[in-house]
């Protein structure tokens, strides 16, 4: 039933968005996308035995579409993606997929959309409507579409969202077979919500954010189902143990702020949440120096700190409760946009250890190459990355990009 939920709000958003174009006022359009084969490449065996020890190659297909008309004050937006996997990786996602209009003093969107909010480098904490797609990886960075109903209202006093989101979406977890897993079974037939509308609960958001001189500022309020749910450890009928996903409902009031001055960046990031009879705060801080032109090149170096708190300690579901985060940005400005990011989070109280790299570049004008990697060390039983202690991995993507 969920999914076929989802498939009517898809065909819904399509045809609105079809019944907003009439195709004799199309202006302009751009159609461009890419096709990407992707390998990871795991260093130590499995923690577990019923997993691979390997993972197998994926192919992925992303098509981007966009179209205006009406003077630029109407458009289209579409992103569909799809990976194929021979493990539960394989999916279907439509990313984005809304009809826009604008006017001088306030925007409009409907359909499938993703929206970001935050400022912070390692963990984006305050970035709350749309759900990760973990299919992708555990970073947090890739989200699937959500869909909604935007109002922006732009005033010189600032500018100010409403979202009204009417259906949620669940979480993935890896299987049984699969890399990078719970130490359980992760039962997804058998999730529970606190809302008796489950997953067709109306979510609501609002946003407001303003550009005072050098100071951005940030302020929002989200009520409806937590996209991080509880995980809860049941047994099934033949005796065997998994975890069932809980979703609560929640009330998150956050604030983000940035204030450029000069070659630095300033940063925060903290939310009060109210869930399940409890409340906890949780919140970060940074700081972002870039040296420009380094040794007189066209290479731009940055030097990212970031420090995170959740104060229910090793009872957050996040493994940044207590965090130091420390890396580098490398921009090299060429013609291939080459670019580079290395970073280390460090648990400061056992010292267990998250390394990332992540880069890219262009080969020709229409190939690329991405790469990334993550290494856990040193990883303590408490921890949330202790299942992934021998999950160490290199992966790489070739992209033909149309």
């Amino acid at each position: 039933m969920k999914d076929i939920s989802l498939r009517i709000l898809s065909v819904g958003a399509f045809f609105l968005c079809c019944y907003a174009c009439p195709v004799g006022t199309i202006y302009a359009h751009e159609l461009t996308g890419n096709v990407a084969m992707e390998k990871r490449f795991f260093y130590q065996p499995p923690v577990y035995l019923d997993q691979s020890r390997h993972e197998d190659p994926s192919v992925s297909l992303g098509i981007e579409y966009y179209h205006n008309w009406d003077n630029n004050h109407q458009s289209l937006v579409s992103f569909l993606f799809y990976r194929y996997h021979d493990s539960g990786r394989k999916h279907f996602d439509i990313r984005e997929l809304y009809w826009e209009g604008v006017s001088d003093i306030w925007e409009l969107r409907l359909g499938f959309k993703k929206v970001f909010w935050g400022v912070l480098e390692f963990r984006h904490l305050v970035d709350i409507i749309n759900q990760t797609d973990t299919h992708e990886g555990l970073d947090a960075e890739s989200k699937l579409g959500q869909p909604m109903a935007n109002l922006t209202l732009i005033k010189d006093w600032g500018t100010f969202d409403l979202f009204l989101l009417p259906y949620f979406r669940e979480r993935y977890f890896a299987n049984a077979e699969d890399r990078l897993r719970t130490p359980l079974r992760v039962d997804h037939s058998e999730s529970t919500f606190e809302s008796g509308a489950e997953e067709k609960h109306l979510d609501l958001a609002l946003r407001y954010e303003h550009l005072i001189g050098d100071w951005e500022i940030g302020f929002s309020h989200f009520y409806g189902t937590n996209r991080d749910p509880s995980l809860i450890l049941a047994k099934l009928p033949d005796s065997s143990s998994v975890f069932r996903p809980h979703y609560s409902v929640i009330h998150q009031t956050a604030l983000d702020i940035q204030l450029t001055t000069d070659n630095t960046l300033f940063k925060f990031e903290g939310y009060h949440r109210a869930e399940d009879n409890s409340d906890f705060n949780t919140a970060g801080i940074g700081s972002e120096y870039t040296f420009v032109g380094v040794v007189e090149s066209s290479i731009d170096v940055g030097i990212l700190a970031e420090y995170y708190y959740d104060d229910r300690g090793i009872g957050a579901t996040t493994p940044f409760e207590n965090d130091l985060a420390f890396g580098t940005r490398i921009v090299f400005n060429d013609y291939q946009t080459t670019s580079l990011i290395v970073g280390m989070a460090v648990d400061i109280k056992d010292t267990s250890r998250i390394y990332t790299i992540e880069g890219s570049r262009r080969v020709s004008e229409h190939l690329s190459a991405e790469l990334r990697a993550q290494i856990f060390s040193n990883t303590n039983i408490e921890e949330h990355s202790y299942s992934l202690r021998q999950d160490d991995y290199f992966e790489i993507s070739v992209l033909y990009n149309f």
